[in-house]
C-alpha cells in the first residue's frame, strides 16, 4: 500500500463505501502513522460527504 496519506484517505473512503471493516481497520492503522492534520480533515470531509450522499 502507498505511504502517501492522500492515497490512504482515498482508499479508506472506498473501503467505507464497500463496507470492508477489515480493510478500513488496516488502512486506519497505517494512516495514523503517516498522516498529519490536513489529511485527517480531508478524511473527515470525504466520510461526511459520503454519508450525506447516502442519506
Amino acid at each position: 500500500m502507498s505511504e502517501d496519506p492522500a492515497d490512504l484517505v482515498d482508499a479508506i473512503a472506498s473501503a467505507v463505501r464497500a463496507g470492508d471493516d477489515r480493510c478500513i481497520g488496516l488502512l486506519l492503522d497505517w494512516l495514523k502513522e503517516v498522516a498529519d492534520l490536513p489529511h485527517l480533515i480531508r478524511l473527515h470531509n470525504r466520510l461526511c460527504g459520503a454519508s450525506v450522499l447516502r442519506g
